[in-house]
């Protein structure tokens, strides 16, 4: 991985003294073509991505938070010359679309706000300028409250992939990506240890890492099993707490 050639002396810097207080820092993903983790749960959508192209106006994947769709996007965006981001309440970048241009629609289901009138103008400019749109979304478009039924029908348009739940092998994959991906160096045995625990999801996973991340920065010490083991358990409590009040 390209992300792999990051070194120690990177994760040391972020821990002063022997204690300091931990912010909650984004981490910062590698979306390298190289660095995506394909396995059969996900192999059509990154053979969409990289493959998709005019004449076919849309591309369509599907997945849970956190399955890697964002990855996908960028993979896509760089494939082109020129790629327009959808942004929320932002449409004059739809005038730059040309032939040689990629639509991106990252998070379908956040653009809902107005019915999706702006996601319909903007496949319809996309259309219009015969470039591709690249959509992801958390739901099948036909589970969303478009006000007009013609969004659907662009969106059914072109081709579709979704995302399945993730085997061992890839959760364990997706495992060591996220923890380089926050500059961490875990043991294969802790590693291990948390996967036969964890649930599997693509969300969970990547929220068990960002916490075991705070808890190490928090207690100024590198992560071993005790540690992983209290974080497991106390985001076990916290997802028991939270099923409880749905």
């Amino acid at each position: 991985m390209a992300a792999l050639r990051r070194n120690r002396a990177t994760r040391a810097n972020r821990v002063a003294d022997q204690r300091q207080l931990a912010f909650d820092m984004p981490s910062s993903p590698s979306y390298a073509t190289e660095d995506f983790v394909t396995s059969e749960g996900n192999k059509t959508a990154r053979d969409l991505a990289v493959q998709l192209a005019w004449p076919i106006p849309v591309g369509l994947v599907v997945g849970e938070r956190a399955a890697g769709k964002s990855h996908l996007a960028h993979m896509m965006a760089d494939r082109f010359e020129h790629a327009v981001w959808l942004k929320q309440g932002v449409l004059g970048g739809l005038s730059d679309l040309d032939a040689r241009s990629i639509l991106i629609i990252d998070g379908l289901e956040t653009f809902m706000g107005d019915g999706g009138d702006a996601v319909f103008h903007a496949l319809e400019a996309a259309r219009a300028a015969q470039a591709p749109v690249f959509v992801t979304s958390r739901e099948p478009p036909e589970a969303l409250a478009f006000r007009k039924p013609d969004a659907l029908s662009r969106l059914r348009a072109g081709r579709r992939a979704e995302i399945q739940p993730p085997d061992d092998a890839l959760l364990a994959a997706i495992a060591v990506k996220l923890f380089t991906d926050r500059q961490l160096l875990v043991e294969a045995d802790i590693a291990h240890y948390l996967l036969g625990r964890v649930e599997r999801s693509y969300g969970q996973l990547a929220d068990l890492t960002a916490q075991i991340d705070k808890r190490a920065l928090e207690a100024g010490r590198s992560i071993t099993k005790p540690l992983a083991g209290q974080v497991l358990a106390d985001f076990e409590a916290g997802q028991d707490n939270a099923d409880r009040h749905d």
